[in-house]
């Protein structure tokens, strides 16, 4: 059988066959015709056709298509209706080859589960937990929590109160203030000093730093600990 003469009498006696064939339903036709419609829009205005489209003419189709921001399952049923028109070609003897049969679809995009169970909870809790964020990210995280919310309580307290209130207000807002100046400006530079040192770094008995003092467990790190 003689191929059709345009692409769009292709498209045309593709979508015919398609419904007293396969009985698509109207709604399948019309997606099929716009996304042929497309590639063969494409393919006109870069001096192609159906009858010639090799399988790079088809793929750079789809690169194009992505590059657009089409979404995958977009291109993917772009990509399903051009093979069932090749195949279509190719059983009607229109072509001698199927130029689609290789290619593949960009498969779909991963979605979220819905649902969690309790030991993904705990996984995710955990990981946020431990990931990206070192010992003294969360000491340093911790202390700013805790001076911001008593500089909030401050200001609240200050705005809202009065007498001998208020000036308690200011005295938390201040001592606040100047404890955030002694933890970034003091303490951190000085513990950090310190930690140089095997005496502190090791946790000797006398140096306050020890783990009885703390009050944990010591871990061995290789050796008798």
């Amino acid at each position: 059988m003689a191929a059709p003469a345009s692409n769009y009498s292709w498209i045309s006696t593709f979508l015919e066959a398609q419904a007293a064939e396969l009985g698509a339903a109207t709604n399948t036709q019309l997606a099929y015709g716009r996304d042929l419609k497309d590639f063969a829009e494409w393919l006109e205005r870069r001096g192609h056709d159906f009858a010639g489209a090799d399988r790079d003419r088809i793929e750079g189709y789809l690169v194009d298509c992505d590059a657009q921001g089409l979404a995958k399952s977009t291109r993917a049923r772009r990509l399903s209706a051009i093979k069932q028109l090749y195949r279509f070609a190719f059983d009607e003897g229109w072509r001698d080859d199927n130029p689609a049969i290789q290619i593949k679809g960009p498969g779909r995009d991963q979605r979220l589960p819905k649902t969690l169970d309790v030991p993904e909870v705990d996984r995710l809790l955990e990981a946020a937990r431990v990931t990206g964020r070192t010992e003294t990210d969360r000491a340093r995280n911790t202390c700013l929590a805790a001076d911001a919310v008593s500089l909030l309580a401050a200001v609240v307290l200050y705005i809202f109160a009065a007498g001998v209130v208020k000036g308690f207000a200011f005295a938390l807002g201040l001592t606040t203030i100047i404890d955030l100046v002694v933890f970034f400006w003091f303490t951190h530079p000085m513990v950090s000093w310190l930690a140089k040192y095997r005496f502190f770094n090791k946790g000797h008995r006398l140096s306050g730093l020890s783990p009885e003092t703390l009050g944990v467990a010591r871990t061995a790190t290789g050796g008798n600990a």
